[in-house]
């Protein structure tokens, strides 16, 4: 009996264990989240006014990839014209919480990170232009 006890406690430590860790995973978009807090030393009403908006970007974007990979479709037009409208909504909901140079800052990392790793898709048809009309790669 006391060994059962014993094998029930362990059992019961290990899913209350497991399930603590699949309670922390992460989401979608936090990565980011944390690397503009990093990067724009954001407060924490910043991030935790942001958070909502990456993830939904980040899903958002996530879905519409994979419909475009189930479907078959190669048109990388099309698919890179419907995420750069998500990302003129992400940086339209953005505007509003970031100052204008944290909103710089932001886009000069990403571009810069885009660079590196090799990434030169787009060109001048790419150049987003935020409400004081600076234009802006994505």
């Amino acid at each position: 009996m006391k060994k059962n006890k014993i094998v029930y406690s362990f059992l019961l430590l290990s899913f209350l264990f497991m399930f603590s860790l699949y309670a922390q995973k992460s989401q979608p978009g936090d990565a980011i989240v944390t690397k503009m807090e990093k990067v724009l030393h954001l407060t924490d009403e910043q991030v935790s006014q942001i958070r909502p908006i990456v993830r939904d970007y980040t899903n958002t974007r996530l879905k519409v990839m994979q419909n475009f990979k189930d479907e078959g479709t190669i048109d990388k037009t099309l698919l890179y014209a419907q995420l750069k409208e998500l990302r003129k909504e992400e940086y339209e909901k953005l505007d509003k919480i970031l100052t204008k140079k944290q909103i710089k800052q932001w886009i000069d990392h990403q571009n810069t990170a885009r660079i590196m790793n090799g990434n030169t898709e787009g060109g001048d048809d790419d150049d987003f232009r935020l409400p004081d009309s600076s234009a802006v790669m994505f």
